[in-house]
């Protein structure tokens, strides 16, 4: 005979109560990429997390909270209720989330500096001024 689950002997913690707060995006391990509910990795036992959320249909990673510190288990459960709290007045920006140093690393700001770079060496007469409105388009 089957019964319903009974709730007697469970404990509910606080962060059960902010569950539904939670929407969009999940926690990970940072070492094995497992989905994480405890303060400690099931699978290898590492503690630092990430935020995976999906912004414009790409999966953006976020490794530390706003002010560069690396993400622990409730940090990262925070960070995320931060998150969607934004992302429901409509406030949220990838931008403020993201370390400067991953910012800067970014393709585009790279091509932007060796396209600058490039402009100086044409105007030392060093590379070509063709090739150089080419890779301007």
């Amino acid at each position: 005979m089957l019964t319903p689950k009974s709730n007697i002997g469970k404990i509910k913690t606080a962060n059960e109560d902010l569950e539904g707060l939670i929407v969009i995006g999940s926690i990970l391990c940072q070492r094995c990429g497992s989905r994480r509910r405890e303060r400690v990795c099931p699978k290898c036992g590492y503690d630092a997390c990430l935020i995976r959320i999906s912004v414009d249909g790409n999966y953006v990673r976020i490794y530390h909270d706003k002010s560069g510190r690396s993400l622990a288990f409730t940090d990262a459960f925070q960070s995320l209720a931060n998150i969607n709290a934004e992302m429901n007045a409509k406030s949220f920006d990838v931008k403020n989330w993201l370390q400067p140093e991953i910012r800067e690393q970014k393709f585009a700001n790279k091509y932007l500096a060796w396209l600058k770079q490039k402009k100086i060496e044409v105007d030392k007469g060093r590379f070509s001024v063709q090739t150089y409105k080419l890779y301007e388009k």
